[in-house]
């Protein structure tokens, strides 16, 4: 499962030496450029929406900012690490930035609307039965001026920092580990654990640090196994982009890194949340692996036979 994914590595260059370069290439663009480019794109915003701040001394909390200039700052540092990825794989490793996506000539969009809108739907149902199982977990707090404000920079930043985040982790790091251990379900894993540790600073972890850490191991690992299963990554970038986007927009969580305009906010209850995501986990695979895929392939030698 999953080497042909793997392998698309082989069409650069490969030495050691050039992914440790790679490596700190990404994080000096992404955490040092992203921060100073993050940082003046807050200082813009605050001259903007907040013009008095920036005339006092000492700092403001975050939450008495607009939830757009710190969604804004806070994601300006994607578009770093996104252009650190590319560049390293064009330019050290000499390979197309295709071949960290799919093994097929070109990007298949039906398959990453798939992942979308399949993960919505069930993102959704895990809400729809919280709020049922549990009245009064959920608040209305949809203010349509700011929802309308908020919501353009969110369908446009959103799928820059999840497309980042995949490129990286699920393109860049499954291949060049699977490349190593040469067992793409250690791959995977280890991958996943370093998608892991890069929320653990997240204000949730503090709600039960294992819970949560399990919550995005076990994201990593199914966006991972897919990749792996599909052997292109069009259903991880779909389903990262439609998470990350139901939590900005639909529902947000009172323990969340960014508060947002959303439609309704949460109490997290990391015990609800990781069960929820586990049935959503397997219902996603089954139906896409063993659902629509098979019904795809006997409609297809169907069409074959007759043809």
């Amino acid at each position: 499962m999953g080497q042909e994914f793997i392998d698309l590595a082989r069409r650069g260059l490969n030495e050691p030496w050039r992914y440790l370069i790679s490596f700190l290439v990404i994080v000096f663009g992404w955490l040092f450029l992203g921060s100073l480019f993050s940082g003046l794109v807050l200082v813009a915003g605050l001259a903007i929406f907040h013009p008095s701040v920036l005339n006092q001394a000492g700092s403001v909390p975050l939450d008495q900012l607009d939830p757009l200039v710190t969604f804004v700052g806070a994601n300006a540092q994607f578009v770093l690490l996104l252009v650190s990825v590319l560049l390293a794989v064009a330019i050290i490793h000499r390979r197309p930035v295709r071949s960290l996506i799919t093994t097929r000539p070109s990007f298949e969009w039906g398959r990453a609307w798939l992942g979308f809108w399949l993960w919505l739907v069930l993102a959704g149902l895990g809400s729809l039965v919280e709020a049922l199982l549990y009245p009064g977990r959920y608040q209305v707090t949809l203010n349509v001026v700011e929802l309308l404000k908020f919501l353009p920079f969110a369908l446009v930043l959103t799928p820059v920092q999840t497309t980042a985040e995949e490129l990286f982790v699920r393109g860049y790091l499954l291949q060049g580990v699977g490349l190593l251990v040469r067992v793409p379900i250690i791959s995977a894993v280890l991958t996943s654990l370093f998608f892991m540790s890069l929320h653990a600073a997240n204000p949730e972890m503090g709600l039960s640090p294992l819970l949560m850490a399990l919550g995005y191991f076990g994201f990593g690992l199914l966006a991972s196994v897919c990749t792996l299963r599909d052997n292109r990554m069009e259903l991880a970038l779909g389903v990262h982009a439609s998470n990350n986007l139901f939590s900005w927009v639909i529902v947000n969580y009172t323990a969340s890194p960014l508060a947002s305009p959303s439609l309704f906010t949460s109490k997290l209850e990391p015990v609800y949340s990781t069960v929820s995501f586990v049935a959503m986990a397997v219902a996603f695979y089954l139906v896409v692996f063993y659902g629509l895929d098979r019904l795809a392939g006997a409609k297809a030698r169907k069409e074959a036979r007759s043809a």
